[in-house]
């Protein structure tokens, strides 16, 4: 093992995930570093810093040079204040061996519609204290994930096996994928080369083009939705919460893309769901053609009727006599949605 660490393992099952490192730490005779002794390193230390928004320490500050990163292989417990996706590109900035995502089996599809956040009683603390925290990292460790490992799988019926498999596989498709029968086996050929991190997602490579999952289920599906208008925000305000939260489109667990709203046309906002909850942030302002990015999305559930979800957000694009009218037009459609205080430029 080299680098950040050798591997990395995250979730959202925490006892799961634990009892699974300490087992991998034994297989392979090296150090299980958890909580505390890991956000001393130098990787996950800014990554942590950067979430809470306050000052990294390094291990050098903290330990006079007798820091974590210092004792060669391990295997590193990221705890839930880590980001998977930053997880994901800090072991691949050391030339770490593998970030492994532990599953329960049991509750996988429970764990995608967790509404907690992952800090009880810390709404201040963005995204960490927020409603659906738990849930967005669940998803993003297996969609960020070079290997998933599904454990407590034993007692489940074929039909749900196959279910979680494809699952796993549609969020996270150039992930290797693994029922657990103990460490030894799970980690063979881990360190065959990895996709990079930001090309992981399903979401990725399905507004690519390029999603093929390993495994599939005739009730598992990932769609895109591409439309060149922008939402009118009051009647997307509706089709989210009467006909896509409802299920009449089907169980959707994970969404995520890139959106227009025509009160804010200058502005390419990203599109994030998983769960129960949704987000739209800014991701930075334009100054080209206001049309010139409409909706690009991609959306993984369970019987997903994909003609249902087209009609559902086709009927929030705006019409051709709204699209006629122009910006200063749109600028006076009501909008219902949270504001958007800083955009990035």
């Amino acid at each position: 093992m080299s680098g950040l660490g050798g591997i990395a393992i995250t979730g959202a099952c925490e006892p799961e995930r634990r009892a699974y490192g300490r087992a991998l730490a034994q297989t392979l005779g090296c150090r299980h570093v958890t909580g505390i002794e890991m956000l001393s390193g130098r990787g996950v230390g800014r990554a942590l810093a950067q979430t809470l928004g306050c000052r990294h320490v390094t291990g050098i500050e903290m330990l006079s040079g007798r820091g974590v990163a210092d004792e060669g292989p391990r295997v590193i417990d990221v705890p839930l204040v880590v980001p998977p996706s930053q997880a994901a590109a800090m072991l691949e900035e050391e030339n770490g061996d593998g970030l492994l995502c532990i599953a329960d089996a049991r509750h996988l599809i429970d764990d995608l519609r967790d509404d907690a956040p992952l800090i009880a009683d810390a709404e201040d603390l963005v995204p960490l204290g927020q409603p659906g925290a738990r849930a967005l990292h669940a998803a993003q460790a297996l969609e960020y994930a070079t290997m998933t490992v599904l454990v407590n799988w034993e007692h489940l019926p074929t039909a749900e096996l196959s279910l979680l498999l494809a699952l796993a596989s549609h969020l996270g498709p150039r992930a290797r994928l693994r029922l657990s029968r103990g460490p030894a086996d799970d980690i063979a050929g881990l360190r065959r080369a990895a996709a990079p991190a930001h090309s992981r997602p399903g979401w990725v490579t399905a507004l690519n083009g390029e999603h093929r999952p390993t495994m599939t289920d005739a009730r598992v599906r990932t769609v895109r939705y591409e439309q060149i208008r922008p939402f009118h925000p009051g009647r997307l305000r509706t089709a989210l919460d009467e006909r896509l939260e409802s299920g009449a489109c089907g169980v959707l667990l994970r969404s995520v893309g890139f959106c227009r709203l025509a009160t804010r046309p200058r502005v390419v906002g990203q599109w994030e769901h998983v769960g129960s909850c949704m987000w739209l942030h800014p991701l930075a302002a334009d100054e080209g053609d206001a049309l010139s990015l409409g909706q690009d999305l991609a959306f993984t559930g369970l019987d997903i009727d994909a003609l249902a979800l087209y009609d559902a957000l086709d009927a929030a694009a705006l019409t051709d006599d709204e699209l006629a009218a122009g910006p200063d037009a749109w600028a006076r459609m009501p909008d219902p949605l949270p504001r958007w205080v800083d955009v990035p430029r």
